[in-house]
């Protein structure tokens, strides 16, 4: 019987922040890719130059924000703040790698 690795991990949605959080600070854009209640969504942090040290914009979806404060404030799903869900969200994706390849979600796993 073979098994294979799932390429997905099931996250709080804190781990999403803070992983953004983490990159953020190492001036490393970020965009992580997730599914919750069968609908994919995206959320992330970029600047210019693939930093993240110049107009910086955060965003969920569509929708862009100029600081992480407005976009805990203001993204939601289904009329639900982010930051305030209580179940895990599906990662498909971190930086165009699997989840696995970053460490906070490999804890996961």
């Amino acid at each position: 019987m073979l098994f294979f690795k799932s390429k997905s991990v099931e996250s709080p949605v804190s781990v999403l922040f803070r992983v953004i959080d983490e990159e953020f600070a190492m001036g490393i854009c970020c965009n992580i890719d997730f599914i919750y209640k069968n609908k994919k969504h995206e959320i992330g942090v970029y600047g210019d130059d693939g930093n993240t040290y110049k107009n910086v914009r955060f965003y969920f979806d569509k929708d862009e924000y100029n600081t992480k404060q407005e976009l805990l404030e203001n993204a939601r799903i289904d009329g639900v703040r982010v930051c305030d869900l209580k179940e895990t969200v599906t990662v498909t994706e971190c930086d165009g790698c699997y989840p696995d390849s970053t460490e906070a979600f490999r804890a996961l796993m």
